[in-house]
């Protein structure tokens, strides 16, 4: 891989690292809005039913995890 080749992979790395971190922030947000007890951070998202922010914030932890894996990829 040439030069530009490295440099392009460095910053679709760190672009992906940076989604993967505006993602997670969104879902800290989503999750204190839910949060009732803190040992058990996500046990509301599995009462039923559902706070209305738990689709959502299980959508955002799953959207972090796959940016921040895509982003240690390259």
């Amino acid at each position: 891989m040439g030069a530009s080749g490295t440099a392009i992979a460095a910053s679709l790395g760190v672009a992906f690292a940076i989604a993967s971190k505006e993602k997670a922030h969104t879902a800290m947000g989503l999750l204190a809005q839910v949060r009732v007890d803190p040992s058990h951070p996500h046990a509301q998202c599995l009462a039923s039913p559902m706070p209305a922010q738990c689709p959502r914030l299980q959508d955002d932890n799953r959207d972090a995890v796959n940016a921040a894996r895509v982003s240690y990829g390259f």
